[in-house]
């Protein structure tokens, strides 16, 4: 993730990439635009990251928002060391810094599309994060009802029928509630609840194209049967795309910010 620096300022001309620079618990970290806090005599970051603690690349609210929803699974754990245990990766028995990255990532546009910031519904309907990948999350949830009616109210969409529908025909495997985020087109990457295992336990995904587009598509011949074959089409043709098109967690939060869901401060 590039930083560009301008010389005649003297400062980069984009943010820290995480947000860890507004700690409250640090003033100097307020300003997101400095390198290692004024102080590259005494820090590096090359990559403005830090991957061996990422709760420590959390925000202050990041901590508090999410703090509830990880469980901790031995004595004595503290939440920030189960968080970092479920998001670093290791490979070889060494930590793979971009993986972790990835992980991190995932997981603040997961608190931003959800809107956390604004208890919302959504998030308060979210009991667990029990899992976490490159743009995927296994979480748990109050109950099947109440997520879903929370997720209406926040632009998602039921596609119950269209999922079980394209799994008979062997172009999906969504049998159960299915909830995708509603986009402007099919081109804008798209947030998936998915109830696979059953119960009120939910895969949590970002598709890179969207089948569930508000709207008429911009597709009005003046036919309706047609304009709905169309539109069927352009939605196949979608979720076709779906684990075969690369997106990474980066271009998900260009995305949120695009939306407005990031906090002010990022955007």
């Amino acid at each position: 993730m590039e930083r560009y620096y301008s010389s005649l300022q003297g400062r980069f001309t984009s943010v820290d990439p995480l947000g860890a620079s507004a700690k409250v618990s640090d003033p100097q970290t307020m300003n997101r635009y400095v390198f290692v806090l004024n102080n590259p005599l005494r820090y590096t970051d090359p990559d403005g990251l830090d991957a061996q603690n990422p709760w420590a690349d959390l925000t202050d609210e990041e901590q508090r928002l999410i703090t509830s929803k990880i469980k901790t699974v031995r004595k004595g754990q503290t939440v920030g060391e189960r968080f970092n245990d479920l998001v670093r990766v290791y490979n070889g028995g060494k930590l793979d810094e971009q993986a972790t990255t990835n992980r991190l990532l995932t997981v603040r546009n997961f608190i931003d599309a959800t809107g956390a910031h604004n208890d919302s519904d959504l998030w308060n309907q979210i009991t667990q994060i029990r899992g976490i990948d490159s743009n995927y999350l296994e979480i748990s949830a109050k109950s099947e009802k109440g997520l879903v009616s929370a997720a209406k109210k926040q632009g998602f969409e039921e596609v119950l029928i269209e999922d079980k529908v394209m799994k008979a025909i062997g172009k999906g495997h969504h049998g159960n509630d299915s909830l995708r985020q509603i986009s402007d087109n099919i081109f804008q990457p798209s947030m998936h609840f998915a109830n696979d295992k059953g119960g009120n336990i939910y895969e949590v995904h970002w598709d890179p194209t969207s089948t569930s587009v508000r709207g008429n598509m911009g597709v009005d011949t003046g036919n309706p049967i047609r304009d709905w074959a169309i539109r069927q089409g352009l939605r196949a043709s979608a979720g076709d795309a779906h684990g075969k098109q690369p997106l990474t967690p980066a271009r998900v939060r260009e995305d949120l910010k695009k939306r407005g869901l990031v906090p002010r401060t990022e955007q």
